[in-house]
C-alpha cells in the first residue's frame, strides 16, 4: 500500500485512516452484535430459571400442606 503512494503523502495518510477507520466500525458493531446476541440467550436463560424456581417453590408449598 505504501508503495502505491508517496510515504508521507497527506492523501495516503487520509486514505489509511478512512480504511482504518471503516475496519474499527465494522469491527465494533460485528461485537455489539455478539454482545446483544449473548445478553439475549442468558437473559433467556435467566427466565427460564426463574420459571423452574416458581414452580419448585409452589410444589413445596402444596407438598407442605399435606404434611401439617
Amino acid at each position: 500500500e505504501i508503495s502505491e503512494c508517496l510515504v508521507g503523502s497527506e492523501m495516503c495518510i487520509r486514505d489509511r485512516m478512512s480504511t482504518e477507520y471503516s475496519d474499527y466500525t465494522k469491527l465494533i458493531k460485528e461485537w455489539e452484535t455478539k454482545i446483544s446476541d449473548k445478553e439475549e440467550y442468558y437473559y433467556k436463560k435467566f427466565s427460564a430459571m426463574e420459571s423452574s424456581l416458581a414452580k419448585l417453590n409452589s410444589t413445596q408449598s402444596s407438598l407442605s400442606s399435606y404434611f401439617s
